[in-house]
């Protein structure tokens, strides 16, 4: 049987069909650009999905509208996973489970599925960081016991509010976009913009790190520390922790929810 697997995230849209135990070419779109293709039958499928799987972050609203055309074109089941109290060995740790995000929480039974296929069961303690617009980190330890997270505004929502807020430095800044297209770099920046994105990028880097050590006094043991997210291969560099960068791990983690 074939899914169509999708990951709706704040900026982007990813998808893949999964058939014969595998992920099939997975694309990345933005809202606009996926809409458009799912409207116009254009979407880079392999195969004929038989059932539909996705995760949102987005609101009610454009997911209903995301559900309803998706119905129209497949005419097929569709599945939106959310948050539960225990899912695959995982236990939320959140006093109430339907306030933690379904992506983080895909994301961290995804992690930790990997963590026992990968070492010893007792060596399963995970931190898993999605570097998204928004960049998160939930430890999971090797029980399955999800110990808790931390969250902060990704580089883009660190200069809308600079841009925004700050108007002594407006007149120094690129718009947003234009910020978007610059690489990351830690060291001192020469202009405005090249300072931003230089204090945006250590703030996402001295988090992470902080978050490992946080996490390892937490676990009395270091955790292995995944990466994933469309930020995760640029800050892989900066880091000064061992990572291992799982690209498509929301993808991957739909699978375990498939019904």
């Amino acid at each position: 049987m074939s899914y169509l697997l999708i990951d709706i995230g704040n900026s982007y849209i990813k998808y893949a069909v999964y058939a014969q135990n595998k992920l099939l070419a997975v694309n990345k779109l933005t809202h606009e650009q996926f809409f458009a293709e799912l409207q116009s039958g254009h979407l880079n499928l392999t195969e004929q999905p038989q059932a539909i799987v996705l995760v949102s972050v987005i609101d009610e609203a454009s997911v209903c509208k995301i559900k309803e055309q998706l119905s129209q074109t497949f005419q097929c089941s569709i599945q939106q996973v959310l948050t539960s109290e225990t899912t695959a060995g995982v236990t939320c740790g959140y006093s109430d489970y339907t306030l933690l995000g379904a992506d983080r929480w895909v994301a961290m039974v995804a992690a930790f599925k990997h963590a026992q296929n990968s070492f010893l069961k007792d060596s399963a303690a995970i931190l898993v960081v999605d570097c998204g617009t928004v960049v998160t980190a939930d430890v999971v330890d090797n029980t399955g016991q999800h110990a808790g997270g931390w969250m902060m505004p990704g580089s883009l929502l660190m200069t809308d509010v600079l841009v925004q807020k700050a108007s002594g430095i407006h007149a120094g800044l690129e718009s947003s976009i234009l910020l978007q297209s610059r690489p990351l770099q830690p060291g001192p920046g020469s202009s405005t913009a090249d300072c931003v994105i230089a204090g945006s990028t250590i703030a996402i880097v001295g988090f992470i790190e902080q978050c490992f050590i946080q996490a390892e006094q937490r676990l009395q043991q270091k955790p292995l520390c995944i990466l994933t997210g469309g930020g995760a291969e640029e800050l892989m560099p900066l880091l000064s922790i061992t990572v291992k960068h799982l690209p498509e791990l929301v993808l991957e983690g739909l699978v375990l929810f498939i019904e």
